[in-house]
């Protein structure tokens, strides 16, 4: 793990850049009608980022008709619950969590779905139009930012290649513990920082992970005799939401102004976490990590073994959006 410390360094100045001790307003006074949650936790990744850039440029295009203030005292878990009661007007609900709220989304938590993040990216920029409803939150946009690989004592080229394994997961994402199951395997979850993966791993509690490159990465869960299997089994980021009825309450003009701006910044913040994934996977291979990609048969065999995770979704959702995104992946072509 050589100079992991000297790549961690640009990030940590890029976050402090762009999220700083003022997080709560973005240029608003005090009388600021539309508030955009985020949760602490979440503050100075992708989805903080994503939240201040959108507001910084929404406030200037709104010439005050409007102003987006920005707060970060709600965790995770109560992001729903927070937006459904009217304390906020827009929100950034992790994807993991987005089976109540935004039904149709959950389809990006299958597992082995898409086959990389660009792939689901292509899917996840063609969703449709969010809807005005008053009952339910409305889903504005997708913010991706990379897709879980797996390591263990060896390479994992095959559904019984996982069995009987233990993987620490990320105790936030309960469709990687479900995954793990499936596959034969047993889930160890933990908190979803790099140091608490490592330890899981150090101490033996588990011998492989389902985690991200820069979780990998940073956390040294790549030393040998560990392979990292490059599956792209499970997409992460967050699903940007608007409190109900809030569309019905703006001019059409400004809805809009608001969703352009919105699904500009989501791409740039998107393809940036994708540059940041990339310089992790290039960082571990430089410093003799092992990644075995997986390809098309092998990927297919997994997905064979999760026919009845797909099942119980097309139950839960639908057949018709279970296989619009199944068909969306095959026929997506992000790299040409």
């Amino acid at each position: 793990m050589t100079l992991a410390w000297q790549r961690l360094i640009p990030s940590l100045t890029l976050c402090l850049a762009t999220v700083t001790p003022a997080f709560a307003r973005a240029d608003c006074p005090a009388d600021t009608d539309l508030i955009f949650l985020i949760p602490p936790e979440a503050e100075a990744g992708p989805e903080g980022k994503a939240a201040r850039q959108f507001a910084d440029r929404a406030n200037a295009a709104l010439a005050g008709r409007h102003c987006i203030g920005l707060r970060s005292d709600t965790a995770s878990a109560n992001l729903a619950a927070a937006l459904a009661a009217g304390e906020a007007s827009f929100a950034a609900l992790p994807l993991t969590a987005v089976a109540e709220v935004a039904p149709a989304l959950d389809v990006i938590n299958l597992p082995f779905l898409f086959d990389s993040p660009h792939h689901a990216l292509v899917w996840a920029e063609g969703l449709p139009a969010p809807s005005a409803s008053a009952d339910t939150p409305a889903l504005l946009g997708v913010l991706l930012t990379g897709a879980l690989q797996m390591t263990a004592p060896r390479a994992l080229s095959t559904p019984a290649d996982v069995a009987g394994l233990t993987f620490a997961v990320s105790s936030a994402s309960p469709a990687s513990a479900d995954t793990a199951t499936a596959l034969g395997a047993t889930a160890v979850p933990v908190d979803s920082t790099p140091a608490a993966f490592g330890a899981a791993l150090a101490d033996g509690t588990a011998q492989g992970s389902f985690a991200s490159w820069p979780v990998i990465d940073f956390g040294g869960l790549y030393d040998a005799p560990t392979v990292i299997t490059e599956t792209n089994h499970g997409i992460t980021g967050a699903a940007i939401l608007a409190a109900p009825g809030l569309i019905a309450t703006l001019s059409p003009d400004d809805v809009t102004l608001l969703l352009a701006l919105l699904r500009q910044v989501l791409h740039e913040q998107t393809l940036l976490a994708f540059e940041t994934d990339a310089m992790s996977r290039q960082a571990i291979t430089e410093d003799g990590g092992i990644i075995i990609p997986l390809d098309a048969s092998a990927r297919a065999a997994f997905r064979a073994a999760l026919a009845p995770s797909y099942d119980a979704a097309a139950t839960r959702l639908g057949s018709d959006a279970v296989n619009a995104a199944v068909a969306a992946n095959a026929a997506a072509r992000p790299f040409e």
